[in-house]
Parts: C-alpha cells; structure tokens; sequence
C-alpha cells in the first residue's frame, strides 16, 4: 500500500510543528484572514437573498413586489405547496381501510406496534401525511396523497375512526413510556424513550404529546419527593429523612438529565426547557416550600413549649407562652431556634440542590447549546456583561425572520426557584449560625487541651482525609495531606457542613448569611491557629517530634479549605473573602516548615553524629576490629528511614520530598565536614572507608525517593533543583576524602609527583568532576540500577524503581516507564493479560455461568488502548503495541479470512 509523501507523517513532524507555534503577529494575520472571509461570505449571502427575492418577483406577477425576505419564502412554501396536484381517493376506500385498522386493533393483541410501523412507513414511503390535529378539533387531509379527496361532509366520520386509532395507539405508547420508566441515563432507555416519544408526536401535535409525558413524569416526581417529605414528624430522625430526601434528588437529577437527552433530539430548546422547568424545577420549589413551612411551625412549636418548661417564673409568662403556640402568629419576621444539628440538617437539603443545578445547567448548555447567564431570568438572553444576544426585533427584521424572532422571544430559561422556599427560614439561619460555628469550635478545642492534660506522652489523634474529604478531589494529589489532627478535622467537618447555606446567597438575607458564614469561618480559623502555634512550641519539650508534622499537615488543609472557599465564592463576590486567614496560615506553614527542619539537622548535628568512641580518629586500636561502621552512621541512616516513613504518611507528596531533601543535603554537608578534617591513626583508617561507603550507600538508596524524575536522577546540572545537585557534591566530596584518607601512599604518589598541573588542566573531562561519579564508584560495594549512566540512560527496572519510591503517582513519570524502550511494559502487560485471559476461557468451557458480568471495569487491554490512544505526540507507541497484540492474538489470519469472506460474497 502506498500512500505517498503526502501522508508521510511522523512524531518528528508533529514536534517541529508544535515547535514553531506562531506568535502575537501570526495570530493577528490570522484573525485578520478570518474577519475578512466572514466579511466575504456575508456580502455573499446578502446577494443571494437579493437575487431570489429579485426571481420571486417575477414569478409571482404581482403589481406590489414582495419587500423582505420573510415574505418571499412565504410566498415561495405555499408555491410549493399549491403546485402539487391532488390525486383523488374515494370515501369508501378511506372508510374501508381505517376500519380495518380499528378491527385489528380492537380483536388482535399486539398488533399496535406492527400498525405503527405500517403508518409510518406509508406516511415516509407514499408521502402521506395523516393529520396531527388536538384532540377534539375538525380537520380535512391535506396530504400529497390520494386522502386530499375525501369530501367535507364525510370528513367527520373519517375524523372518528382516525381519533379512535390514534387514541388506542396512544394508550399502547404511553403505557409501554410508563412501564419502561426506569431511572437510569443508559443509551438504550434513552433510545427507547425517544422513539416511543417519536411515534406519539406522528400521532398528536407537539404540545399534547410533551403534556401526556410530562404528566407521566409528574406523577413519579411527586411520588420522589412526597415520600421523602411526608414522614417528617416531630419525632423524625432528620439523619434518616436526608438520606432519603438525597436519594430522591439523585434520581430527580437522572431524571431530568434522561428526558434532556430525549428532549434535545425530538422538541426545540424552548420546549426542552419549559417541560425541565415545569415538570422538575417548579415541583421541588414547590415541595421544599411546604415542607420548610411545616418545619418552621414544628419548630416553633419546640421553641415555645422549651420556653414553657425553662420560664415557670410566672402564670402569666405562661399563659402568654400557650397563647403563643394555640394561636397563629404572623409569619412575615418570625425566627426560631436552631440548633447546630438542625442548621445541618438544612445545609444538607440545600447541598444536593446546588448539585442539581449545577449538573442541569452544564448538561442544557451542552446539548442545547445554550448561553451561560450570571441570573435565573426569563426573557431575552443577555450575557454576563450585559449586552443582548439577541437585539430588537425592530432594527433586524430585515435580516432574521419574524417567526425566529418570535421562537427567541419564547424561550424561558432555567428557573431554579428553589431558593424562595427558605426565605422562610433565612432569618433563624441568619441569626443562629455564627453562634453555632463558635460554638462548636470552642467544644472541640476544649475536648482536645483535656485530652493533652491526661496524657502523659501527648500524641495527636489523626485522621486520614483522603477517604474522607471532597476537597481531595479539587487539590492535586501532591500537593494534599494525608493526616491531619483529629480536633481539626471535626471543626472543619462543620465548617463545610455549612457552606451550601453561603453558596446560596444571591440577595437581600442570603447575602447576609454568606457575610455571617465568613465572620465565622474567620473566627474559627484564628481560634485553630492559636492552638497549631501553641502545640507547635511545644515540641519536643513536652510533645514528641511527630506532632510537628501534623501541625504542618492541618495547617495546610486548613488553608486549602478557605482557599477552596475562595474559589467557591468568586461569582457572587469580586474581592477574596478570606485574605487575612489565608496570609496567616502561610507565614505558619512557611515558620513549620523551617522548624521541622531545622530541629531534623540540628538532632543530626547535636546528637546522632556525636559519638566519642566512634569518633576517636587518633585511637592506636580498631574500631570493634574493622568489621563495621560507626554507630553515628548507622544511627544516621535509621534516622532518616524514620524520617522518610513519618513524612511520606502525614504530609503532602510534594512537601515531604522537599523537606527530606533539605535534611538530607545538610547533615551530608556536616558529614562531609567533619570527615575531610579527620586525621585518622593507622588502625582507624579502615573505619573511614567503612563510615563513608555506608553514607554513599544510603544517599544511593535515598536518592530514589527524593528525585521526582529521570532528569533530576541522571542530570542533577540541568535539574531546576540545585539541593540535589549539592547532594552529589558532598557525595564526591565524601568519596575523594576517603580515596584520599585510605589510599596507599605509593599509589598517592604516583598521582601527584607531577604536582597538580595536569589534573588541573584535565579537570572537566576528569570522573572526579562529574556529579554522579561516586554512583559508579561504589557499584562494587551495592549493585544498582544506575549503571548505563554515560549514555544517558537508565533501564526498565530502575524506572519501575524510581516510580514506587515516589509518596504519590508521579503520572508523568508512570507514562514515560510505559512509553520507555518501545513500551516494553506495555508488551509484557498484555502477554500478561493474554495467559490469564486464556486460562479464563478454559475455565469458562468447564463452567457455562462464567465469565464477564454486566458493569463490569474495562479489562487491561482496553485499558492499555485508551491510554496509547490519547498519545498524540507519539503515535508511534501505538502501533508498535498494536502490531505486537496481533501477532500476540494471532489476528492478522484472522483479518485476512474476514476479507476473504467479504470478497466471495460480494462476487
């Protein structure tokens, strides 16, 4: 097969033209190039409407000539339609046929659907256009058929057998709509949904048809949310009640997002979005409204009769109390109690809403590509700046049609009104929630300083948040803590409890709410960050080490959290809301950081590495006689294993590197020192070559962890990190002391008898210079996986290395291993998955039921295809992969009988 230079494309060619991206001047030329083609095409199409306006003028004959553009279409449709001629049907011939479809409809079962099909058929087929007229109105046929004969005075009875039909098919339609109305968005409910819809709208008009589905889908919605609703008592767990009322808006959503799928193909989109608002949004504002005045009396009701039991000070006080509750009060500025249980009750009614809307609004911009408004408005469409998308119909009747006008001024947008329904609440919420936030807060610090006090080895209760928190799902999974103090985690737990109530806010009290939500939210920061900065001076004299890097992780998600709520809250507000909280939990990040650090290398320096016996370089005996390294060493390298450990599981990916980086690089640089000023004896020169083998050996090992890519382990010059770098130099530094130290004098020598000059002038291609030198020197001593170093290179097994030893996946990192050496990985992956699959099918022979069940996640070869498949940049990894699975599957034969097949039949 030869394509020719045409298609000659390669991965070479796409990087030489991403390479070449052009610049703010080729994009003017570009933009420029396009305006005027737009320009172009406008004259264009003004001349051709001119030009047929200018030939409908003479065909029509007409002494006044057709003005606009609106009218000559017109003219030109019922030309169309008048020109055809009417081929004439007897009556009885009519009759006749349609009582024979009433016959089989009234004494076969299941014949509906075959008659449907026979209808649409001779309507696609014969040209036939059956009437779709409302319910209970005249009509006469006027399709491009033999039915345009019927006569008007017969045209009732013909009118009769045709409602009967379409009223039985109707009935069949709408039943097999109500049996099948499952909840779910799989394609084919959708496709059975709008086929179904399809036939009914060959039946009846639009309008009657979107009004019988709507009030099939009515009836469920009411059924969704009544049930919910209806068991609310003043006994009712509100736990169990939300649960089910969250239930019930997740299928809602589904719900709406299955008949936006139907509706978008079968109904305009202002159809669409009146059937959404009318059938969904008005039902749950309606019910949420109901519902809230039914809790707002309960808990008037509580409040009263808890007045009644608390002020027994006088019968009048209490004969007030009763007329308070016997007798209605007025609503308008009435304000209950609510407690902090009952403020997350109603968080949790608004928290599924904003879901809702959310999902609903990003799905109808989609698939019927509507504008995103900053307001829920009907109307005219208007941008978030203001100016109209659609400008009077006056100044361009003479360049769009009055019926489109007329369509564009029908459209009603998305009407989320659920947020009236707590009007009727806002003023309890309003005035309870800042007291409820400090509230529970100021419980929650006080638990935990009384669980400080009992204990005599303080260590903080953690909690995991990755499995816990939504906000690890917004913050990039290096950058996410792991652990964070208990105490911390309950406050915010709450704080986030109460968010939806601020992110409702649009005006008048809810604006009120959001500004109470952040006074709160401030006040329960500061109160937070005292306690960190308190715990945190406390370390190491009266709680152990591992508390610091707590600290450090809930300082960090503490200022996620307000940052995130940052972000949560830029529409409805144009300056960030929490830039003092924000700047003082920086600077407290930034002061644990150093302390961590600086208490890790000054424990290294004071008391690790300071060891008499080991040290006594001018000892005339062996150290424990040259079988072993110094204790300092050893102690060294358990320290910073513990430290790797302690930081891998409390602190974010990125931060732990960093800081074990900086803990690393110093003490070495301490190390480094100390070694090149000792002047060891005789017999303790064994141990400096023992001490400074050990250390290379356990920064080799270290340096896996800390390098967070091939680049940074093979090319420390040209990485962006310079403490790695500063690694390798002390490590060199540490390697010539020792060649130094412990060489034989003859070989020393030897290499400088010349003096100096010579290595001087060779010095940069000289091993010595170059910063992974002492990697290669101690490959005897502990063999590694970075062994081809002077090509630049590193093999499979060390990449696989270098990705586990990272805290997080490295998903960069992970896509190179696999694309690495023609997608080896890859390749033994699928051969992998090849045995297991033919064991499977053994399996599967012997055990009829087995194999794969509905639902089930893509297998690994689907798997490895997707991903390859995305690998724009090298496309030849794909077909490399490609071409090994059909040799592996044994495919290409397989290929070459189906086309084979084709051939023969097609002869």
């Amino acid at each position: 097969m030869e394509w020719g230079d045409e298609y000659a494309y390669n991965s070479f060619d796409i990087d030489c033209l991403l390479n070449s991206f052009p610049g703010d001047l080729e994009f003017e030329q570009i933009f420029s190039d396009i305006d005027e083609k737009i320009e172009r095409n406008a004259a264009s199409l003004q001349q051709c409407l001119k030009d047929i306006q200018s030939e409908v003028n003479k065909r029509c004959g007409s002494d006044v000539p057709l003005q606009t553009t609106s009218d000559c279409l017109e003219w030109l449709n019922n030309y169309s339609s008048g020109s055809l001629k009417r081929p004439s049907c007897s009556h009885g011939d009519l009759i006749k046929f349609f009582k024979t479809l009433q016959d089989l409809l009234k004494n076969k079962q299941n014949q509906e659907e075959m008659i449907l099909e026979f209808l649409l058929d001779v309507s696609s087929q014969c040209g036939v256009s059956f009437p779709c007229t409302p319910s209970g109105t005249s009509f006469l046929f006027t399709s491009r058929a033999s039915l345009h004969a019927v006569e008007d005075h017969s045209s009732m009875d013909v009118k009769s057998l045709w409602d009967d039909i379409r009223l039985h098919l109707r009935r069949f339609l709408l039943s097999k709509l109500q049996s099948h109305n499952k909840i779910n968005n799989a394609p084919h409910t959708i496709s059975f949904k709008t086929h179904c819809i399809r036939q009914l709208l060959f039946l009846y008009p639009e309008s009657e048809v979107l009004a019988k589905y709507q009030s099939l889908q009515n009836k469920l919605v009411m059924q969704l949310l009544e049930n919910c609703f209806l068991s609310y008592n003043r006994e009712a767990n509100l736990d169990t009640l939300i649960h089910g009322y969250q239930n019930s808006i997740l299928k809602l959503c589904k719900m709406i997002k299955q008949d936006f799928y139907v509706l978008s193909e079968i109904s305009a989109p202002s159809s669409a979005l009146k059937f959404i608002n009318e059938t969904y949004l008005d039902s749950i504002k309606e019910e949420m409204t109901n519902f809230l005045e039914r809790f707002c009396e309960l808990q008037f009701k509580e409040n009263a009769v808890h007045m009644v039991k608390t002020g027994k000070s006088s019968s009048k006080h209490r004969g007030a109390v009763h007329a308070l509750v016997t007798h209605e009060c007025p609503r308008k500025g009435r304000t209950i109690c609510l407690s902090l249980y009952e403020l997350r009750f109603l968080s949790q009614l608004i928290k599924p809403l904003l879901k809702l809307e959310k999902e609903v609004q990003d799905l109808s911009q989609e698939l019927l590509l509507l504008p995103r408004i900053s307001r829920h408005a009907s109307g005219v469409w208007k941008k978030p700046n203001g100016e109209l998308l659609i400008q009077d119909a006056r100044a361009n009747e003479t360049s769009i049609l009055p019926e489109k006008l007329l369509q564009v001024k029908e459209y009603t947008l998305l009407d989320f009104g659920w947020r009236s329904a707590f009007k009727e609440v806002s003023l309890s919420v309003l005035r309870c929630l800042t007291v409820a936030m400090e509230d529970h807060a100021t419980q929650v610090l006080h638990r935990e300083q009384n669980e400080k006090s009992s204990a005599v080895n303080y260590t903080m209760s953690l909690v995991n948040i990755q499995s816990v928190w939504e906000l690890c799902r917004v913050t990039p999974e290096e950058d996410q803590p792991k652990k964070i103090a208990k105490f911390c985690s309950d406050i915010m737990e709450e704080v986030d409890m109460m968010l939806p109530l601020a992110l409702t806010c649009r005006d008048g009290s809810f604006q009120e709410i959001r500004a109470n939500f952040v006074e709160a939210c401030c006040k329960v920061a500061t109160a937070v960050l005292a306690r960190l900065e308190e715990r945190s001076k406390e370390v190491p004299s009266k709680i152990p080490l591992q508390n610091l890097y707590t600290l450090l992780a809930t300082a960090i998600f503490v200022l996620q959290h307000f940052m995130h709520y940052d972000d949560l809250m830029k529409e409805t507000s144009k300056k960030p809301l929490f830039l003092a909280p924000v700047q003082r939990y920086q600077e407290l990040i930034s002061a644990l950081q150093f302390q961590v650090t600086d208490y890790c290398v000054r424990v290294c320096a004071m008391s690790i590495l300071q060891d008499a016996e080991s040290h006594h370089w001018d000892d005339c005996k062996a150290f424990y006689e040259g079988e072993r390294c110094s204790f300092s060493i050893q102690m060294w390298h358990y320290f910073c294993c513990a430290l790797h450990h302690d930081l891998w599981a409390v602190l974010p990916p990125k931060l732990a590197q960093e800081i074990l980086v900086d803990v690393v690089e110093k003490s070495l640089d301490l190390l480094a020192s100390r070694y090149s000023q000792a002047h060891p004896s005789y017999k303790r020169t064994p141990q400096i070559r023992f001490d400074v083998t050990a250390i290379l050996i356990c920064i080799e090992e270290i340096l896996w962890s800390i390098c967070r890519s091939v680049q940074e382990l093979l090319n420390p010059c040209e990485c962006i990190n310079e403490k790695i770098l500063k690694i390798h130099t002390h490590c060199n530094t540490l390697f010539t002391t020792m060649i130094i130290l412990t060489s034989p004098l003859t070989e020393l020598y030897k290499a400088f008898q010349n003096g100096t000059d010579d290595l001087l002038s060779d010095s940069s291609e000289s091993p010595f210079n170059q910063p992974l030198h002492w990697i290669s020197c101690i490959e005897h001593f502990s063999p590694s996986f970075l062994r081809t170093l002077s090509a630049g290179e590193i093999a499979v097994q060390g990449r696989l290395k270098l990705l586990l030893s990272q805290p997080c996946c490295n998903w960069n990192l992970l896509l190179e291993t696999l694309l690495h050496d023609d997608c080896l990985i890859l390749k033994i992956l699928l051969r992998s998955e090849f045995s297991v699959e033919g064991t499977l099918s053994k399996y599967e022979e012997k055990v009829p039921h087995a194999g794969k069940m509905p639902n089930q996640e893509p297998s690994l070869t689907e798997a490895i295809f997707k991903l390859l498949s995305y690998c724009s940049l090298s496309p030849q990894s794909l077909g490399r992969v490609f071409v090994n699975y059909m040799e592996l599957e044994q495919l290409w034969d397989f290929l070459y009988d189906i086309t084979e097949v084709t051939w023969s039949l097609n002869q």
